[in-house]
């Protein structure tokens, strides 16, 4: 049950995530872009829980439970650091907990790219089985996953990236 609730409320919210950078729906329809937010904040405590209970069983043994549970508790973290943010009013900072929780729920995705990477290198310029590759590769994952991601976003900002000015006047970050 675990499982499925993870991959399917997961699944919605890399769907939905995106939705939320779209400036213009931003502008133009903010009940719409309330609306998805609810939906993708939502879907991550969903998600997010599960994947509290599915860490501890990960293939990478106790590197894969303390990754992808350190992964789940962040990425909840940042979910509610999100909403806090907003209702405070604070729109800068609900901004940066957005980007951060969007980084991490692409960690599902980040995964699969460097095990595509990972497990072929490893076959092609070391001869390792493929079996072997994998569960090499897979004891990495767990953190390469979401790490990277999570120190991009940290740099999203200041790498010269502006956000459109919020409503009511509030500074862009």
């Amino acid at each position: 049950m675990a499982f499925a609730l993870h991959v399917g409320f997961g699944g919605l919210a890399l769907l939905l995530s995106p939705v939320r950078f779209a400036a213009r729906l931003r502008n133009r329809a903010p009940a719409v872009h309330r609306t998805v937010g609810r939906v993708v904040l939502g879907s991550v405590a969903v998600a997010g829980t599960a994947g509290l209970v599915l860490a501890p069983h990960s293939l990478a043994g106790g590197v894969g439970t303390a990754g992808f549970g350190l992964l789940a508790a962040l990425w909840l973290g940042c979910a509610a650091a999100a909403l806090r943010a907003i209702r405070h009013r604070d729109v800068a900072a609900h901004r940066r907990w957005v980007v951060r929780t969007f980084a991490l729920t692409y960690a599902a995705v980040t995964l699969r790219l460097w095990l595509l990477v990972l497990v072929p290198a490893q076959v092609a310029l070391a001869g390792v089985p493929g079996q072997v590759a994998f569960q090499r590769a897979y004891l990495l994952v767990p953190f390469l996953a979401w790490v990277p991601n999570l120190l991009v976003a940290e740099r999203y900002p200041a790498a010269g990236t502006r956000f459109p000015a919020a409503r009511r006047g509030t500074p862009s970050p």
